[in-house]
């Protein structure tokens, strides 16, 4: 029974407008990223881990979901991509940065494969 709590709050924050809305706007933020639509992109992932952010404070287990994780280290390394090409440099505080600084490794493995698509993509 202990796995019963756990899929009720996932069943809950997934069917939540925040969480949908959340993923479509890292969805789009991503295309517009490869579209090389800098400023809309950089919104799209702002309003988008912004809405992850609220959700994961108020449903704090939602770390220990790899996937979650996963796709959230993915999203701030393209967000800070995209506010570099903006000259812009990462705040120093901003959504989800508890997860951000608890997976280094994660986060410097997903970084080394997202140059490797960026730059084989470019050839």
């Amino acid at each position: 029974m202990a796995n019963y709590s756990y899929w009720k709050i996932r069943s809950e924050v997934e069917s939540q407008r925040d969480m949908t809305e959340a993923r479509s706007a890292l969805h789009e933020g991503k295309d517009k990223f490869f579209k090389a639509d800098i400023p809309g992109a950089k919104a799209l992932f702002e309003d988008g881990l912004g809405r992850l952010d609220r959700l994961v404070v108020k449903y704090p287990d939602l770390i220990l979901e790899e996937e979650l994780v996963e796709d959230v280290l993915k999203s701030l390394l393209m967000w800070q991509y995209v506010l570099r090409l903006d000259g812009e440099e990462m705040p120093e505080n901003f959504p989800l940065k508890p997860i951000w600084d608890a997976s280094p490794d994660q986060r410097d493995e997903l970084d080394a494969a997202f140059q490797q698509k960026v730059n084989s993509s470019s050839m």
